[in-house]
């Protein structure tokens, strides 16, 4: 009922690959980044290059390319058509098709087999933001005036992903076979989003809640 989740198990051990690397500053550091790699398997260890990417960038906010504004537009429109392109066109599955008919043991990355066009679809994400970046400083002032209305909208953002795919699935069993057609799609969609925001305030906004927990465990145990 969750399709979307995926992504998840596939982060939570780049995460956990990340912090053995990172924090690990004794001989173990290797053995246990081997290890995990090992647990985590080939078919996520194949996207950790985009998640890379993504970490990469994240910290080298001050160092991100400069372009001009004509060019900054042009990739800024164009990476998202790239995006869609790729998914309305087929050409992910159509890739995946080839290279499992004629790679011999392809078929072992499972949901990760379309890796090559999602490598193209990291990129464009990467490019979009930083061609944002460099449209101008007019753009970032107006989201800078629409800080906390735009934060508002992220702070339930996460729950978003977590439940609108068994909440739309719900709606589906839910609803009677003759509520057909943009009026009830509309509706649904704006109840998603609504029950979304309300399941927020019991998931990702006790997030602060959680932090200090985590930090009171953490200072008695170092205290200890």
């Amino acid at each position: 009922m969750n399709g979307p989740y995926w992504s998840l198990c596939y982060e939570v051990w780049y995460y956990v690959i990340f912090g053995l690397f990172f924090f690990v500053r004794t001989a173990w550091r290797v053995p246990l980044v081997l290890c995990a790699c090992l647990v985590a398997g080939p078919q996520i260890l194949a996207l950790f290059p985009v998640w890379i990417a993504g970490a990469w960038l994240a910290t080298r906010r001050g160092e991100w390319p400069r372009l001009k504004a004509g060019i900054a537009w042009l990739v800024f429109i164009g990476a998202p058509l790239i995006a869609v392109g790729i998914n309305v066109g087929g050409v992910d599955h159509a890739i995946k098709a080839f290279v499992h008919n004629h790679v011999s043991g392809f078929w072992r990355l499972e949901a990760s087999q379309r890796l090559i066009t999602d490598y193209i679809l990291g990129l464009a994400v990467l490019v979009h933001l930083i061609a944002f970046v460099n449209l101008g400083p007019a753009i970032g002032d107006w989201f800078v005036a629409r800080r906390r209305t735009l934060a508002a909208l992220a702070g339930f953002s996460f729950t978003m992903y977590l439940f609108h795919r068994p909440l739309v699935i719900l709606a589906g069993i839910l609803m009677p076979p003759d509520w057909k057609g943009m009026p009830a799609s509309v509706a649904v969609a704006i109840l998603m989003v609504l029950l979304c925001w309300l399941i927020s305030f019991a998931t990702e906004r006790q997030l602060p809640a959680w932090r200090r927990l985590m930090g009171h465990l953490l200072r008695r145990r170092v205290t200890a």
